[in-house]
């Protein structure tokens, strides 16, 4: 790879990359992708499968998830249980990185690779709640003279990417029920904590 650069108009792809490649690329150079992003660690495995592609920590001590989009409705789903994962994961950061600084009371922030994004991305990324979202275009191109060149390109980052707070008007009986069903989710949570 010659060189990175930063692009300001779209281009034409020349070859597309495979995943694989471009996170062991990610891993390679994550302070490219953000300038003092730290790798924790790659291929995280969840519960009920899949994974983590790549977990670092940004250089306020945010943890940081990169992916790559691949199709676009799984992308979203696997990235709601790499967000639900770690918000139940605490404890488990703090003990698999204890040399690390980590800011775990704060929602992780994403950056997630891809070729194109559609419009309606951002706000399918929105409804997860991630702190942050930093979409970023990359491009693999192969030079007349056999070279490949990997042009990034940040897009803006969307702060406070959660949805507003919707008002309902419920009926006395809804809003008890309601309750109720938060008491027992936390009772379940402090229940899973322990055991």
């Amino acid at each position: 790879m010659k060189g990175v650069g930063k692009a300001s108009e779209p281009f034409v792809v020349a070859r597309r990359r495979e995943s694989g490649d471009l996170l062991e690329w990610a891993a390679r150079n994550a302070s490219l992708l953000e300038a003092g992003l730290d790798l924790l660690a790659t291929e995280v495995p969840l519960p009920h499968g899949g994974q983590i592609a790549l977990l670092c920590a940004a250089p306020g001590g945010e943890i940081t998830v990169v992916d790559i989009l691949e199709d676009e409705k799984e992308t979203v789903h696997r990235l709601g249980r790499v967000f639900s994962f770690l918000r139940q994961r605490e404890e488990w950061l703090r003990s698999a990185f204890p040399g690390k600084d980590l800011r775990l009371a704060a929602p992780p922030r994403l950056l997630l690779l891809g070729e194109d994004f559609t419009p309606s991305l951002p706000e399918a990324l929105g409804g997860l709640a991630f702190a942050a979202t930093k979409l970023i275009r990359v491009r693999d191109l192969e030079s007349a003279d056999g070279r490949r060149i990997l042009l990034v390109e940040r897009e803006e980052e969307e702060e406070a990417s959660a949805p507003a707070p919707v008002e309902y008007d419920l009926t006395p009986e809804e809003e008890d029920f309601f309750h109720r069903m938060e008491e027992e989710k936390r009772a379940l949570q402090s229940l899973e904590k322990t055991g």
